[in-house]
């Protein structure tokens, strides 16, 4: 089964499949290739964005208020446009379906 994908950066993607929305990470191996480990499942597709933004947030290097407001104003617009791109259908039957999930 493959799974509908919403790429946020080189870091995160969003993946849906049969039962949620998965969260997973690259990791590059010493040979150069990517492998991608998820690392939250999540029920909706807002779970899954809020804990991307909670995983950027917490991986910038913001040191004061200013630049905190500035990474998750980043951060938002980042997913809000990753999601946008990828055109992903109004409900979660129209996703499964696209994705071959429904019997």
């Amino acid at each position: 089964m493959g799974s509908f994908e919403i790429p946020i950066n080189d870091q995160y993607r969003v993946e849906l499949d049969r039962n949620s929305w998965a969260v997973s990470k690259c990791k590059p191996r010493k040979d150069g290739k990517k492998v991608w480990q998820q690392c939250a499942w999540c029920k909706t597709l807002q779970q899954a964005a809020e804990y991307v933004r909670e995983r950027l947030l917490f991986e910038t290097e913001a040191n004061d208020a200013n630049e905190i407001i500035n990474a998750v104003s980043a951060s938002t617009e980042l997913i809000a446009m990753a999601i946008r791109e990828a055109e992903i259908p109004n409900s979660w039957k129209s996703a499964q379906a696209l994705n071959g999930c429904v019997e």
